[in-house]
């Protein structure tokens, strides 16, 4: 392994590491969130996708 490497390219399976991590996509968009935070909008949580969308919350 290498420190460049993203998850996939390891090889190693996936293992949740929260309910709101559910995939290794989802871990990689977590970091991205203070960009939304203390805003009116949501980051998904809750959802299936949690981290892959950003919806208006009103």
């Amino acid at each position: 392994m290498e420190r460049d490497m993203h998850f996939e390219d390891t090889g190693l399976p996936w293992v949740m590491t929260s309910p709101n991590i559910p995939t290794p996509d989802s871990a990689t968009l977590y970091t991205g969130t203070i960009l939304v935070a203390n805003s009116n909008l949501s980051e998904g949580l809750g959802t299936t996708r949690p981290f892959e969308l950003v919806v208006p919350v009103d």
